[in-house]
């Protein structure tokens, strides 16, 4: 009687929950195997109303934390991922994590595979914070020193990956907040395999370079034309101070005087950047991973790491660069490559810094290769520059951080601008030209237009000279508005 009473109340609940499913489901079309949608509305109330009875039996019999509930409520999970209830989801997994804490303890590994599960699901309902916790989590299991090394940087790396999404994917006003939380990550990954391999060894390589990613990032935000580089500036001073922020000829203006804030404003040279010695750490990380490689007798990784040294220079406007890119092509020809692929790899422009590493020019070339490949026919006949997928609203000039894991590779949607443009033999860009917008509104025109000018590129190089290119096109890509 009691189970009767049971099966008709869940059957009510499930019809007031799920209304998508119930008898006005009728008139939807059948699925690919031909099954009516009324047919299949029912299937699902019944099964979930047989595992929820199961469930409240075993909870009756054990209490509500025996090892015996995870095979009802996994298998209502999977009828709720059946049907997209992404919230019914997200509490039975919940449920499940807290059985699985009392049967299992609170750092047990076989926690794991289900935590991603709950990660997955957090960003299909773009719970941005709960994405965080739960890595936060899974840090958390990998404590003891069971765990391998390359196991817990990839899971700081995941945090810091994490984070720089955030700082697109959240309010304007978490920016700062969210970025710093990632600078803090990519510190501790280096800081973590500079402890274990020693400071000199090839395994730093990775992290070195995503240490220079991090200070590139960092200052194009400090000098950015929106708010977002006083919130920097901000977090930057309680957590660094105020000395690597001015020049040495220059002075601060404290306004606290005026205004009674806190705040200050960084003084620098005409002409430069806010926030280089920042910018010169990232140079100096690169050029770690070119005496790693000369170390290690790899004339080609020495190379590559020329070229991304040259490539920090070009955007710290210093004309070494260009000194750079010569030693780099000659030690290339040197390691045996054919000078055909390093002409190939010179002789076009491209988009800097590299967002991500190569330590052999054949793996770069395939990797532009790909990148101009999702252009498709908007580059056809045209020079290009390939996607910019803009990293956030407050320097669209940047190009969105890269992660390495599927997890992050959100699908979202995007305004599209196609352009085109001339790069003068130093790197300027000029004569920036809109071809096509989708949406064909004139506000996504003119935020690709102004993006596109402030861009940072390597111009063509032809047998090591700098050469000027015209019609270039790039396809720039944003989040709406």
């Amino acid at each position: 009687m009691h189970n009767s009473l049971l099966r008709q109340l869940f059957t009510l609940l499930l019809l007031a929950v799920l209304p998508t499913l119930t008898l006005q489901g009728q008139t939807l079309e059948a699925d690919a195997a031909g099954t009516p949608a009324l047919l299949r509305s029912n299937a699902y109330t019944a099964d979930m109303e047989a595992y929820q009875v199961q469930l409240a039996d075993l909870e009756s019999r054990y209490g509500p934390y025996h090892r015996s509930l995870l095979e009802p409520l996994q298998g209502m999970t999977a009828l709720a991922k059946d049907v997209a209830d992404l919230e019914l989801v997200a509490e039975l997994q919940n449920r499940q994590l807290q059985v699985m804490r009392t049967v299992f303890g609170f750092r047990n590994p076989e926690l794991e595979p289900l935590i991603r599960d709950i990660i997955t699901n957090a960003i299909a309902r773009a719970q941005w914070s709960e994405v965080a916790d739960h890595l936060e989590h899974l840090r958390y299991l990998a404590t003891d020193d069971s765990t391998d090394l390359d196991t817990r940087l990839r899971l700081v790396e995941q945090q810091a990956d994490w984070e720089l999404m955030r700082v697109f994917l959240e309010d304007a006003d978490q920016r700062a907040r969210n970025f710093m939380r990632a600078r803090s990550f990519t510190d501790e990954l280096l800081s973590m395999a500079e402890e274990h391999y020693g400071e000199s060894a090839p395994e730093l390589i990775p992290w070195l370079y995503k240490s220079a990613l991090t200070n590139y990032r960092l200052v194009e935000m400090l000098n950015a034309d929106t708010g977002i580089s006083s919130d920097i500036v901000d977090r930057l001073v309680q957590e660094d101070g105020t000395t690597r922020l001015i020049s040495n000829s220059a002075g601060v203006i404290s306004p606290e005087a005026l205004f009674g804030s806190n705040s200050f404003v960084p003084i620098v040279d005409e002409g430069e950047l806010v926030g280089e010695a920042y910018l010169r750490d990232g140079m100096r990380a690169v050029e770690r991973i070119g005496g790693i490689a000369e170390s290690q007798g790899n004339l080609e990784a020495q190379a590559m790491a020329l070229i991304y040294e040259g490539d920090f220079q070009r955007i710290l406007g210093n004309g070494l660069a260009f000194r750079k890119y010569r030693d780099a092509r000659d030690l290339l020809l040197e390691a045996g490559v054919p000078e055909a692929r390093v002409e190939a790899y010179f002789n076009v422009p491209m988009l800097i810094p590299a967002q991500r590493l190569h330590l052999t020019l054949e793996e770069a070339l395939a990797d532009r290769e790909t990148q101009h490949n999702l252009v498709g026919e908007a580059a056809a006949g045209k020079l290009t520059l390939g996607p910019l997928l803009a990293w956030d609203e407050g320097v669209p000039n940047v190009p969105r951080p890269v992660s390495a894991d599927a997890t992050f590779a959100l699908d979202l949607p995007h305004d599209q601008v196609d352009l085109t443009l001339s790069i003068s033999q130093s790197g300027r860009i000029s004569s920036v030209e809109v071809q096509a917008a989708e949406p064909p509104e004139r506000r996504v025109e003119r935020k690709a237009w102004r993006a596109v000018r402030d861009i940072k590129v390597r111009p063509a190089l032809v047998a090591g000279k700098a050469q000027r290119s015209r019609d270039v096109h790039i396809q720039f890509l944003s989040l709406p508005e």
